[in-house]
């Protein structure tokens, strides 16, 4: 996380910033175009002062963005909505060492980004902070009236699902992020059971509105499940007793992505190569099989078809329980009741 401080005789702005994007929301009035201007006075007025570890910079054109990262400094980087468009958006997916602060009125959805980089313009009399958006986790108490399982992914992560959940409806969204939220609505019309969702936490930031609106208004009696803990399928697997590599994000790992869901698919493919358990993300290939069938009768360390196995599951003849007992995701046990 990194600090800005701002101060001026009548201003003052106290900013944590998690991830490469943060994306400011909000209306007018709020202090976040001030936010900006204050950054520019700072070049010329000695009554306005920034302190933080990088420069920071507000951009108002895709050139001058162009040209400040070929310098290569680490940079913290102002936009503000009507600087978004798709010559940024392809600097944004190259930049690898640059935090940008996206200021806008409402969620951007040309960009991939997690919940966690939304928040909103906090002012309080002379003072501002920013307050990030939070979804309540609900993943707790689950019972064996989950009938369906829903992921947006139509690749590997449904056919995971489909393998360890085979006693439950799997259903894919197959749009992706846009779509899972129709998709809940068409299986809760049917009326007759829970619903477990994968939601990718990590990739789902322009699209939390939606999901909280229709969970605060939904009133049926059947309930959607999920964990706000799932930032992606590829984070549950670093999770989970095979890859063995749940850790934050690093700040190098968060800069050099396009997203926080795409820094643990770089992870989960780094820590995979030369495995029989190996994932691209950008690859064809199937969903190896020791992900959801019983591991190989090989010791730990030996020799397999491809690479040498370290994530060999004692136990595994239940291998949803082997893979997620004692983890953030060992709730998923409990889904397939």
């Amino acid at each position: 996380m990194v600090n800005i401080k701002i101060t001026s005789p009548k201003l003052n702005y106290d900013l944590d910033i998690r991830h490469k994007a943060t994306v400011i929301i909000g209306e007018s009035a709020t202090g976040k175009s001030t936010l900006a201007n204050l950054i520019t006075r700072s070049k010329s007025s000695k009554r306005v002062t920034i302190e933080c570890i990088y420069p920071v910079e507000v951009i108002t054109s895709t050139s001058l963005l162009e040209a400040s990262l070929k310098v290569g400094a680490r940079t913290i980087y102002i936009i503000d909505e009507y600087s978004i468009n798709k010559e940024f958006l392809e600097l944004f997916k190259e930049a690898t060492n640059a935090y940008f602060i996206l200021i806008t009125r409402d969620v951007i959805e040309s960009i991939n980004y997690s919940v966690d980089c939304v928040c909103r313009m906090i002012k309080e009399g002379k003072n501002h902070h920013l307050e990030y958006i939070t979804i309540e986790n609900r993943c707790k108490d689950i019972f064996s009236t989950v009938k369906y399982v829903l992921t947006e992914d139509k690749g590997k992560g449904f056919k995971w699902v489909q393998n360890v959940y085979k006693n439950k409806i799997t259903k894919s969204a197959e749009v992706g992020k846009s779509g899972i939220i129709d998709k809940i609505k068409e299986l809760l019309t049917l009326n007759d059971g829970d619903i477990y969702v994968f939601f990718d936490m990590g990739g789902f930031g322009c699209y939390y509105q939606t999901l909280l609106e229709f969970l605060d208004n939904y009133k049926g009696s059947y309930r959607v499940y999920f964990n706000t803990d799932y930032n992606c399928f590829e984070h549950m697997l670093c999770c989970s007793n095979i890859v063995k590599d749940g850790k934050e994000i690093t700040e190098e790992e968060d800069l050099d992505s396009t997203s926080i869901e795409n820094a643990w698919e770089k992870r989960l493919k780094r820590l995979t190569t030369d495995t029989p358990y190996y994932i691209n993300h950008d690859s064809d290939t199937p969903l190896p099989v020791c992900y959801y069938m019983v591991c190989c009768p090989l010791s730990q360390g030996a020799r397999v078809k491809v690479g040498r196995c370290n994530g060999r599951l004692i136990g595994s003849n239940n291998k949803l329980t082997a893979m997620f007992n004692g983890t953030i995701f060992e709730n998923l046990i409990d889904v397939a009741r």
